[in-house]
């Protein structure tokens, strides 16, 4: 007999004009009662989708994803492109989980390695000179620039002419809105003419003033701009450790310009271009792994993979989640927390957690477990602004920087969580001063199989989980699905 033809992979759900319209409804009333300050002479405003003021419900990026993914045809480009700042990541993250597209976010370094595209020179902390750096974008690539809002059109003009002259292409321009008074569209049209520049929300604003609704809107078709097939995974709990682990070991170290080692990781360093899928597979697991039930909010930072991480994380456990930043909104309007810290090779500096509420439960995100630094800034941070940490996880750790001993020594009443463990350090001395000096190896405690932490068991709430022992030899049981709040 002919075999029978294999079943399609599962989709993620169609969403029609009706329910477009409503998403759409939804993200105009979040600029009501918006009031714009000065920030660097020129007016500036805090909103819940850039600075997370108030905390960003996980369901308002989805609206909005899912408004520009549907307004927008994504696949004109191959990849998509901005910086991580402010919550660019989780809004790039949550358009490439429906399009299927890899991404890329510029970050700050301080040196470059071979390979980088060089986007600006950017003092970096305690006064450091380094450069903002966009990674893994090839000559025939051809992007679409995501940003969050256009003031003065500064953050694509910055890429723009670097990307050109790579031989990659920008080829179409997304905003989440615009501020149509300050100039910044007619700025990109004569920096990149005919590509197609679009804004899902456009208004004015003034200092001192409140934000003013462009009566624009969008013309929701009867049809998405373009239908993405984009399958959901159904591989199992332990298939998403492995996929997580393996994306963190055999990694290249390398010596750069300034003498220290450094790795580049697909989450941190978009090296190579981030899947979405990936990073879903992550959040997956550190929800299976820490009890975000006893949160009532998520915390992380907006550079490298966490923008990203903790939308994806939030989206599960239906929590609402703020994003620190190394900078101060200054508006004297907007409540905030700010300790000092050291971040590894970037040197010590004042990182800035906005808008959290006295009393809340947190829950720290961060994308890898390294030294410590960032962690222990954030849960600093929470606990200046009257909250608990309840706990902290990662998708993976650095053992050898001993990042958890600081954390755990710091705050011993803090429950540390990472998905996976690895070994990046010079395996031969004699290779450093060479551009790789060794390759990043798994890490596996005595205690500890494979995998990490197990998942909760049949009975077990998730959350309640226990460190295996080596006597538990028997099959990992397969993870049952995690609770989502709502």
């Amino acid at each position: 007999q002919a075999p029978k033809p294999a079943a399609e992979p599962a989709q993620r759900p169609s969403l029609g004009p009706a329910e477009i319209n409503t998403a759409l409804e939804n993200v105009r009333k979040s600029f009501a009662n918006v009031t714009c300050f000065e920030l660097d002479k020129q007016p500036y405003a805090a909103f819940t989708f850039n600075e997370t003021v108030p905390p960003m419900e996980p369901e308002f990026m989805e609206n909005v994803a899912n408004c520009l993914t549907y307004l927008v045809d994504f696949s004109v480009g191959n990849v998509i492109v901005s910086a991580a700042l402010h919550a660019i990541g989780a809004l790039v993250h949550a358009c490439a989980v429906r399009t299927g597209q890899p991404y890329s976010l510029s970050n700050w370094y301080p040196a470059g390695l071979d390979g980088d595209l060089l986007i600006k020179k950017h003092v970096g902390l305690t006064g450091t000179v380094g450069n903002v750096y966009l990674n893994t974008i090839g000559s025939s690539d051809k992007i679409v620039f995501v940003d969050d809002v256009l003031w003065e059109g500064s953050n694509v003009e910055e890429h723009a002419m670097p990307i050109k002259a790579s031989g990659a292409q920008i080829v179409q321009v997304v905003f989440l809105a615009e501020a149509v008074n300050l100039g910044g569209r007619a700025k990109l049209e004569k920096l990149l003419p005919g590509v197609p520049i679009f804004s899902l929300v456009r208004f004015t604003a003034t200092p001192k003033a409140k934000i003013e609704l462009d009566p624009y809107r969008p013309t929701v078709g009867a049809e998405p701009a373009k239908k993405y097939t984009v399958p959901v995974s159904e591989i199992s709990y332990s298939e998403k450790v492995e996929a997580t682990l393996n994306s963190f070991v055999n990694v290249a170290i390398q010596q750069t310009p300034l003498g220290y080692p450094y790795c580049k990781f697909a989450l941190t360093d978009f090296c190579p271009q981030l899947r979405p899928q990936l990073v879903e597979d992550m959040a997956e697991c550190c929800v299976m792994m820490a009890n975000f039930d006893e949160a009532d909010i998520i915390v992380s930072e907006s550079d490298r993979g966490g923008g990203p991480l903790v939308h994806a994380c939030a989206a599960r456990a239906g929590l609402p989640y703020c994003l620190a930043n190394w900078y101060d909104l200054s508006d004297g309007s907007t409540a905030n927390t700010s300790t000092t810290t050291e971040i590894g090779f970037a040197g010590s500096g004042t990182i800035y957690v906005h808008g959290l509420q006295r009393g809340l439960k947190v829950m720290v995100v961060d994308d890898m477990l390294s030294s410590g630094g960032t962690a222990e800034a954030l849960i600093r941070c929470v606990t200046m602004a009257g909250c608990e940490v309840v706990g902290a996880v990662f998708p993976a750790e650095k053992v050898n920087l001993n990042g958890r001993k600081r954390l755990l020594e710091l705050f011993p009443n803090i429950k540390v969580f990472a998905v996976c463990k690895f070994i990046a350090e010079p395996a031969d001395p004699t290779l450093v001063g060479a551009p790789i000096i060794s390759r990043t190896v798994a890490f596996h405690d005595i205690s500890i199989p494979f995998g990490g932490i197990k998942p909760a068991s049949i009975g077990a709430p998730r959350g309640g989980h226990t460190e295996a022992t080596q006597e538990a030899a028997e099959p990992e049981p397969e993870c049952p699905e995690p609770v989502r709040r709502r």
